[in-house]
């Protein structure tokens, strides 16, 4: 099995939307999209993502359902003080070597110290964490101690998950048992990136997830669509 993280496409978050950049971008990867064995599509259900996966659902047939655990995690603000940043802040926005402070001291989301919004974020953790763990036990994959076990059904298919950067490497730390300050601060996911996770399967009911790809954009072309820094806000170019 296959699962395909996707930021959405170039925004407008006025009304968190699409610009006309942002869909051109949704279309040239719904072409990217088509050539899987698409069989399940989910999305944020954010208009900006919402959008972006409308694409890929006309191209495949396959109709895009709505996941709350999905959305932004854009409420995990904090009082920073800075010349750059608003204040309060989103939280992956925080300067690197201030989160990794915060996971070097604190072990990331979980620290009582009060330097996160608690219980906003940790509440917010739980819900994503649920929704993905309960998502995974109706797709047939049970998570446990001795490790990931799956129905051998899940064998080829492919699951694009529509959604956004925070929240995209949030569940990456999940899934990966990765302090997810240290994702927050060291990547970037651009706009109708994908980052693919193949579900290694090394014994006949077992796997292993394993990151193929990470923010892709291979599938724009031009130096407008492959580069966008949309939402990065200390370097515009």
């Amino acid at each position: 099995m296959r699962l395909h993280i996707i930021r959405h496409a170039d925004p407008d978050y006025g009304i968190d939307g699409l610009t006309a950049l942002g869909k051109s971008q949704a279309k040239a990867l719904a072409e990217r999209m088509a050539a899987f064995p698409l069989t399940h599509i989910y999305t944020s259900p954010f208009g900006r993502s919402r959008e972006t996966a409308r694409y890929t659902s006309d191209a495949t047939g396959i109709r895009a359902e709505d996941v709350e655990w999905l959305r932004e995690m854009s409420d995990l603000r904090t009082e920073y003080t800075s010349d750059v940043l608003p204040n309060p802040v989103v939280i992956w926005d925080l300067p690197g070597d201030y989160l990794r402070r915060i996971g070097a001291e604190e072990k990331g989301i979980d620290s009582e110290s009060g330097l996160f919004p608690q219980p906003l974020t940790r509440d917010r953790f739980a819900e994503l964490s649920m929704g993905w763990y309960s998502w995974l036990k109706n797709e047939g994959i049970d998570v446990t101690e001795r490790g990931w076990r799956t129905d051998i059904r899940l064998r080829g298919s492919d699951i694009a998950f529509f959604c956004h950067h925070g929240v995209g490497l949030a569940l990456l730390s999940i899934i990966l048992d990765i302090p997810v300050t240290s994702l927050w601060r060291s990547i970037w996911l651009p706009p109708a990136s994908v980052t693919t996770i193949l579900f290694e399967q090394y014994e006949k009911t077992k796997v292993n997830p394993r990151v193929i790809c990470l923010g892709s954009t291979s599938h724009l072309t031009g130096s407008m669509q492959e580069n966008n820094v949309s939402g990065l806000i200390y370097n515009t170019r």
